[in-house]
């Protein structure tokens, strides 16, 4: 409950954290806060008093909510696997926008309410003829059961069976495939030098931050397929196991309850997992708490004041994104023309992205600036600031932010920019700059 209730203040709170990845967790936490709210205090009365105290809208009511809020919570946790498949494998593809992650959520929610209406209209409060409740005075009390009572059990497994499928295995199947092809693709991209950690047999170099991310889709997977596994496994048990009156009682009094409460346990869990170990509901947390960050690019903009004055020297990367995707070995040298350049703000440090195209590359003769780029291949610019802006999301970080509002600057700017970072180089190796001053 407070894990989830936290979720939610900070994604609400703080403009800045409204992505679209984010807004899906913030659905994920409210499902999984109405699971807590409507699921906990009528399964542990139901539990302790072994019936049902509440009235027949109650059964009803308490029954839909239920269904639809863990339903939406499966079907949300599809949604955030998929959305991260989109963002890792398919990186230059069209990305979900807002308004659509918004749609996205009504959808679920629609689902989850139509596939558990057969459950709600057939659930109803009925007295247990075999079983009292007794005070401490002797006095006897009749005690209720809130079930589905459907008019053949023939429809009660067939009604079973969709839930199955459509709750646990279908949303286990997508998520299993698609963090195994994000495994696969995190394995196979190579990583910065500056970031390894190991090399396997092939050469290539698989860094801390994708076993981290690989490690952590391992463990969501894993938490939701134990979590829910038990009770699935008791509930298609006692529609398909043909159990005689006494192993249904030991089932249903002594061992579903103890699946039940796993299964919510798997709603405890989620927000801790990509609430608590991801940094921008970190960072969320402290800026909606504790103050209102000034504007990035306007802290940007000063520091950049102070560089160009030379009060204050930092990191800057130039990293060449070649406009053609041949392959090249690490370390290869290659003529290029610079069209462009793109300032990012990584981790508070300015990382200059250099938009450029190999000297022989047949295109190369057309393109000769940022707006040439813009007119031969459009959409090309918008996908390469996107995938920027998301390439560390996986890792548990923020959005990365950029200067200028995101906005390509030219050529000429380019150039200026590559001039004065070989400045800082020059300085430093002819050690008229200290390591100290200039960090690298």
């Amino acid at each position: 409950m407070t894990g989830n209730s936290l979720v939610c203040f900070i994604v609400l709170k703080s403009k800045q954290m409204r992505t679209v990845t984010n807004i899906f967790i913030l659905n994920l936490a409210i499902s999984d806060l109405l699971v807590g709210i409507f699921c906990v205090p009528t399964t542990l009365v139901d539990n302790l008093i072994t019936g049902w105290p509440f009235n027949n809208t109650v059964c009803k009511m308490s029954g839909l909510v239920q269904g639809a809020s863990v339903s939406a919570s499966v079907f949300t946790l599809v949604a955030i696997a998929v959305e991260r498949f989109r963002c890792i494998v398919y990186p230059f593809r069209q990305k979900l926008t807002l308004k659509k992650a918004i749609v996205t959520i009504a959808v679920i929610w629609v689902l989850a309410v139509i596939i558990m209406c057969p459950s709600a209209v057939t659930l109803t409060v009925s007295r247990d003829e075999y079983h009292f409740m007794v005070d401490n005075y002797n006095h006897t009390y009749p005690l209720y059961t809130c079930w589905e009572a459907w008019p053949d059990q023939g429809m009660r497994k067939i009604y079973t069976t969709v839930l199955f499928s459509h709750i646990y295995l279908a949303p286990l199947t997508l998520i299993v495939i698609m963090y195994a092809r994000i495994a696969v693709k995190l394995f196979k991209s190579p990583a910065p030098l500056r970031d390894a950690h190991s090399e396997d047999g092939d050469g290539r170099r698989v860094s801390k931050k994708k076993i981290r991310v690989i490690n952590m889709l391992v463990i969501v997977a894993l938490l939701f397929t134990l979590s829910w596994l038990p009770l699935w496994s008791l509930m298609l048990l006692t529609d398909y196991g043909n159990l005689t009156a006494r192993q249904l009682n030991v089932v249903t009094v002594y061992i579903f309850p103890f699946a039940h409460w796993l299964a919510f346990f798997n709603s405890s869990v989620n927000p801790i997992i990509y609430g608590y170990f991801n940094e921008n509901f970190k960072r969320g947390f402290q800026a909606a708490v504790k103050f209102q960050l000034c504007s990035l690019e306007s802290e940007h903009r000063e520091t950049y004041k102070r560089r160009a004055s030379g009060r204050e020297h930092n990191r800057i990367f130039v990293e060449v994104q070649p406009n053609n995707f041949d392959s090249r070995k690490r370390g290869e040298v290659i003529k290029v023309k610079v069209l462009g350049t793109l300032a990012l703000i990584d981790e508070g440090e300015t990382d200059w992205k250099v938009i450029a195209i190999n000297i022989d590359d047949p295109e190369a003769k057309e393109l000769n600036d940022i707006d040439d780029v813009r007119r031969l291949k459009p959409g090309y610019l918008e996908a390469t600031v996107d995938w920027f802006r998301k390439y560390k999301v996986p890792d548990g970080k923020p959005e990365n932010q950029f200067a200028f509002n995101g906005e390509l600057k030219d050529k000429d700017f380019a150039i200026e920019i590559i001039k004065s970072t070989h400045g800082f180089w020059k300085a430093l190796v002819s050690k008229k700059t200290s390591s100290g001053e200039l960090s690298w």
